[in-house]
């Protein structure tokens, strides 16, 4: 390969163009074939950053080299509370480069207020796809951005793009396996153990959720919403608003995405409780995965359940092989951990933020309130 750098172009996909948008897709699923959740087709970018956003259109910004994608950012309309105040805001994510572009490469035109083809956003993919996606995201009145990033992205984003640490929550992945799960597959001695665990997590979850029933819905049955609990927003703390047109726009009318809509209700008076929304994807390794994507629930009991119901529901309504349920670790009882968190890894989200207004300058120390990790790259 020549010593000479590689000369790049940015494009901007906000308006999601069909044929860079395919050149992105492909782009992630040949550079990062083993991240299930980057097998995607066009409806990935669609659902998030196009209209059926009612937080507001999203903003997507690729590296290109002779025409091909070797680089990705993406941010997500979001809207946030912080006391009685509504605060614009954008996730940013999907920050992806090639392996093989991340050194000997230049961008063809100097970043604004630059003045060299040595500075860093002049040679770095993330970094320049970053800092475009959120001037344009700023220049439409964003006051605050976000992001969930891995461990290396996250070095980047605290160094180079002066983010700071937002305090987060603890989240659990609690994962419960049916008895097609492949860690039973392997012997007559797990698989019966396998057989045991199902029926013993399933009578458990039975009397756990004994005043509750479930029924698999159709998205046209979703007529009423359950109005959320009125729960008070400290000016010390970001909370995610999830308004009703969101949560239907996401869940419900979303064409680009079909989601298993769950209902529950108490038993005796038929009372709306609220819904589960879970969707399915196939691992490499024909490992089928129903995850619960979210959760809208206006009992607080039923919350503390959340587990269990899920559980009873996948295994009344859903053919899986690992049933995962993303929750704040504090919101789980030792007893439920025990039932289903033997496969589990407990992760802690790290997440980041920086202000885009100085209006909103404050913010940046504050604790991030009610934050689902396991619903951050779905929504």
């Amino acid at each position: 390969m020549s010593d000479d750098p590689r000369i790049l172009e940015t494009a901007i996909l906000d308006e999601l163009p069909e044929g860079l948008v395919a050149k992105a897709v492909e782009f992630f699923n040949q550079n990062y074939p083993g991240d299930s959740k980057k097998r995607m087709e066009s409806d990935f970018f669609s659902s998030k950053l196009g209209p059926s956003n009612p937080n507001g259109h999203g903003y997507f910004t690729v590296a290109t080299y002779n025409g091909e994608v070797v680089g990705t950012c993406t941010a997500v309309r979001k809207t946030l509370i912080s006391g009685d105040r509504i605060i614009q805001a954008v996730e940013i994510g999907d920050t992806y480069t090639s392996k093989v572009f991340r050194k000997s490469c230049q961008f063809a035109q100097l970043y604004p207020e630059t003045k060299s083809i040595d500075d860093y956003l002049n040679k770095s993919i993330f970094g320049r796809l970053a800092s475009e996606t959120l001037d344009r995201a700023r220049a439409d009145g964003v006051e605050y951005v976000y992001g969930t990033p891995n461990l290396q992205a996250k070095l980047s984003w605290l160094g180079r793009m002066n983010f700071k640490l937002v305090d987060g929550n603890y989240t659990y992945r609690i994962s419960s396996p049916s008895r097609t799960h492949p860690i039973y597959n392997s012997s007559i001695s797990r698989h019966f153990f396998g057989a045991i665990y199902t029926k013993i997590s399933f009578l458990f979850c039975s009397v756990a959720t004994r005043k509750y029933s479930v029924s698999l819905i159709a998205k046209q049955e979703v007529h009423d919403l359950p109005n959320p609990r009125k729960e008070s927003t400290s000016k010390d703390t970001l909370k995610l608003l999830n308004s009703h047109s969101w949560i239907h726009a996401r869940f419900v009318n979303n064409n680009d995405k079909e989601y298993k809509i769950v209902k529950i209700t108490r038993r005796g008076n038929n009372q709306l409780c609220g819904y589960l929304f879970f969707f399915e994807y196939e691992r490499e390794d024909n490992f089928k995965l129903l995850i619960l994507s979210k959760d809208l629930l206006n009992d607080k009991k039923l919350e503390r359940l959340k587990i269990p119901i899920s559980k009873i529901a996948a295994d009344k309504f859903f053919k899986y092989e690992n049933l995962s349920v993303w929750v704040d670790v504090r919101r789980v009882s030792l007893k439920f951990r025990a039932i289903f968190g033997f496969l589990s890894k407990e992760f802690k989200v790290d997440i980041v933020g920086k202000s885009l207004a100085e209006v909103g300058a404050e913010l940046v120390t504050k604790n991030f309130y009610d934050f689902q990790y396991g619903d951050s790259d779905l929504a």
